[in-house]
């Protein structure tokens, strides 16, 4: 098989991929239905993408410390996404440590359910800052597992602790 064959077919498929997704999602009930739009950019090639609208349907929304502060005083649950390790040497006052990248996160997040954490409530999740991408998988595990509000706090930690908001030390919230 050369090496322009397996382009070609690669083509094929995802032109057949985007093709099934559309009729899919027209099918849908309109409630139901994803949002699409055309992005003003085009590929090398000519084509334009088509991606979700940038405001439709986000997993969470990115907040500042002022905002961060406001939901950790109204009593959201903050979900630390950093190492174990990392949420023990400090983190925010009352959250709770789901180390993303740890075995456990699954089960994690699972416990959440079982406890009857409600969907809609609340949820900031943070890490290690504004390069750190820990917080935003955490989001996705969650959206995923159904959790409806939730908010990334992408300077996280090292700005909460730098300008004196409430932190703690040791495995307990």
């Amino acid at each position: 098989m050369t090496w322009k064959r397996t382009i070609a077919e690669s083509g094929v498929i995802l032109a057949a991929a985007v093709l099934f997704g559309a009729a899919a999602n027209s099918a849908r009930d309109r409630s139901h239905r994803l949002a699409w739009h055309k992005v003003e950019a085009r590929s090398a090639a000519g084509v334009s993408a088509v991606l979700p609208a940038a405001d439709q349907g986000a997993l969470y929304a990115e907040i500042t410390v002022d905002a961060a502060q406001r939901l950790h005083e109204g009593g959201a649950l903050f979900l630390d996404a950093r190492r174990t390790s990392a949420y023990a040497a400090g983190h925010i006052a009352g959250a709770r440590s789901i180390p993303v990248w740890e075995n456990d996160a699954d089960a994690r997040v699972e416990a959440l359910r079982g406890e009857g954490v409600p969907y809609d409530r609340d949820i900031v999740i943070y890490c290690s800052g504004p390069t750190c991408e820990d917080s935003a998988k955490l989001a996705e595990k969650l959206a995923m597992a159904g959790y409806l509000r939730l908010h990334v706090y992408k300077n996280g930690f090292p700005e909460w602790e730098n300008i004196g908001r409430p932190v703690r030390q040791g495995a307990a919230p």
